[in-house]
């Protein structure tokens, strides 16, 4: 019996098909190794093995709390309330464990990002713009767009950006359909979006009520009867379940300027040319155009450009297109772009001096800094012009906002939308001067998508090794609740491998890597002679240490030191590292040496003082 598939599914189909082909093809060679690798171009990739491992033990393990770890800042623990688990990445990785290993896991949701997302950003421009090859470019736009790479590099949460275009659809079929239907897929997608990323969920309170106002300014025909009513249950349905799972975290809220750290925010802004200037690690791009950004003192982050095909179709569509549907989208684009330059105007790096001599500005940056408590702690006799982002960075919950060029993200939704507009409407233009030639816009599709990779292709992508050192298989054998301290103990990468590593022993360690740390945690390491001594705060002394040191520190159940030296010149340099071999054979014996790394066991009970 012949089965017919529906053309409508087969189309739908066929464009998942070619974005998931697209996207494998993107990031080889990476994708030959997913069951050894981790996508990302640094070790702050392998923090996410770690919030996966905790989340599943605390999902399925009494006696762990999701939010208070002991494992981590030993003895002390650590809170992670503000930490960034991404709470629906943590749910899919425990729906693929049991068929997949944690490397593949991570990877297969990495890749599903890219796929989603365009599929997302496809079916929302199919709906607003209405042709199917312009919504397939601005689909291509969105999901792989610089913003979207260079989280990829780094942080699963805030690669997590395929929610949102579906979140957009669902809330404007709210507005334009009867039935409740969408308003509850649209609070589905709102949930899905905020547990993914704590940042898109501020996103989402700020773009829903924009879309709303210029559509009905703009585009009034958008609304049907009873949307007040529908709108009223997206928000109930989206709202309450996010108070509830949220509760713990608002608990701990505290708006006493823990959450905002003025460098923080002021060297993540966006510069004014993040928009324009290439992706430095476009490999297809000319070398002195990728060299731009970093003569420009642009970084991370701070790379925000849409590309320079959504550039020009964008210009296109404000020079040849009809003002009234493309407002609903530019002024949500100029709203958070002004949001993601951040506190000050920032042009090539730089935030111009241009008050300093000035005394009356002086005696009001002082005024000010002294009246709020130090809420406004810039100087401002050191930049030329403040923006809208100085005081939403310090409003109650908005504050968990510390990387204002994140907001960027909407700007390049809004962008592909428009985008595929301007398709259209080139498309169009076209077709008047080349009638008959149906083949067209199809061809014209296919061109913008190739430029589209050329200028956003980075090659090789880069990936991690997830290999564990032998050493650390000798303190998983080890029955006992104890404790590992590792050398070189201060750099945030070897942090990254050490609770990387954890996942494999299992044991509590010195420190690790917490967003949002508070500076209680580190009090062991900041009062212990022998922590001190590890850390090289304090010159090594030529003898022995005296017994009731040694027993504070094993009394706090570390009974492992495990030294890394090929690390230990790059990330702790204060560290001899002869000096240092010396004195713990000294102090503990010959030491077993495995891959580059010595494991010192911290005998008990202690022999006496000689």
């Amino acid at each position: 019996m012949r089965v017919t598939i529906p053309r409508k599914f087969a189309i739908e189909a066929a464009v998942i098909c070619a974005y998931t082909v697209i996207t494998f093809v993107f990031f080889l060679p990476a994708v030959m190794h997913l069951t050894d690798r981790i996508f990302g171009a640094d070790t702050h990739c392998l923090d996410w093995s770690w919030n996966f491992w905790y989340f599943k033990r605390a999902l399925f393990e009494t006696g762990i709390r999701l939010y208070r770890t002991d494992l981590l800042f030993w003895p002390q623990g650590a809170d992670l309330y503000f930490h960034t688990f991404s709470l629906v990445n943590c749910v899919l990785y425990v729906a693929l464990s049991p068929v997949m290993s944690p490397a593949t896991a991570y990877n297969v949701l990495m890749l599903a990002t890219f796929v989603v997302a365009a599929y997302g950003t496809y079916r929302l421009c199919v709906y607003v713009i209405g042709d199917r090859r312009a919504a397939f470019v601005s689909g291509m736009l969105y999901s792989f767009s610089a913003y979207h790479l260079i989280h990829a590099y780094y942080h699963m949460n805030t690669s997590s950006i395929q929610w949102l275009p579906f979140l957009v659809l669902f809330f404007l079929r709210t507005l334009r359909e009867r039935g409740a239907g969408n308003p509850m897929l649209a609070a589905v997608f709102f949930v899905l979006n905020a547990l993914s990323c704590w940042y898109y969920l501020v996103f989402s309170l700020f773009l829903l009520p924009l879309l709303w106002i210029f559509a009905r300014w703009k585009s009034p025909s958008w609304f049907t009867t009873g949307h007040p009513k529908r709108t009223a249950t997206f928000f109930a349905l989206s709202l309450v379940p996010m108070l509830v799972l949220a509760l713990p975290v608002l608990l701990q809220y505290r708006g006493d300027g823990y959450m905002v750290e003025n460098d923080v925010s002021l060297w993540y802004s966006a510069d004014i040319f993040s928009y324009v200037l290439p992706s430095p690690w476009a490999r297809l791009l000319p070398r002195w155009l990728r060299r731009l950004p970093s003569s420009c003192g642009m970084l991370g982050e701070q790379i925000l450009t849409p590309g320079y095909v959504a550039w020009g179709l964008v210009i296109f569509l404000f020079w040849k297109g009809r003002r009234t549907h493309q407002a609903v989208w530019i002024w949500p684009a100029v709203f958070f772009g002004v949001l993601s330059l951040g506190p000050f105007l920032r042009v090539c790096g730089k935030w111009y001096i241009t008050w300093t001599d000035w005394e009356p500005i002086r005696i009001a940056s002082d005024f000010l800094r002294d009246a709020t408590g130090g809420l406004f702690g810039f100087d401002f006799r050191r930049y030329a012009l403040p923006l809208p982002g100085l005081l939403v960075g310090r409003m109650p919950v908005l504050d968990v906002i510390r990387v204002p060029g994140r907001y960027g993200l909407v700007v390049i939704l809004c962008m592909s939308v428009m985008a595929g507009m301007g398709l259209v409407r080139l498309n169009g233009f076209l077709r008047m001067r080349f009638a008959g030639r149906r083949w067209l816009p199809s061809t014209v599709a296919a061109l913008c998508c190739m430029f589209i990779f050329v200028e956003q292709w980075t090659y090789p992508f880069p990936s991690q090794d997830t290999n564990v050192p032998a050493v650390y298989q000798k303190i998983a054998a080890d029955p006992n609740d104890v404790a590992v301290f590792e050398v070189p103990s201060e750099h945030w990468e070897t942090q990254a491998r050490y609770i990387h590593f954890q996942t494999a022993h299992g044991k509590k360690i010195a420190k690790g890597i917490v967003s949002r740390q508070s500076p209680s945690q580190q009090r062991f390491l900041e009062t212990d002679t022998l922590a001190l001594l590890l850390r090289g705060e304090r010159p090594l002394p030529d003898t022995c240490l005296n017994r009731r040191t040694v027993s504070r520190f094993a009394n706090t159940g570390y009974r492992y030191i495990v030294v890394h030296w090929d690390w230990l010149d790059q990330h702790q340099p204060r560290n001899d590292p002869d000096r240092l071999r010396e004195f713990l054979d000294r102090q503990f014996g010959s030491p077993e040496n495995h891959d580059g790394a010595s494991l010192y066991r911290v005998e008990v009970p202690l022999p006496r003082d000689p």
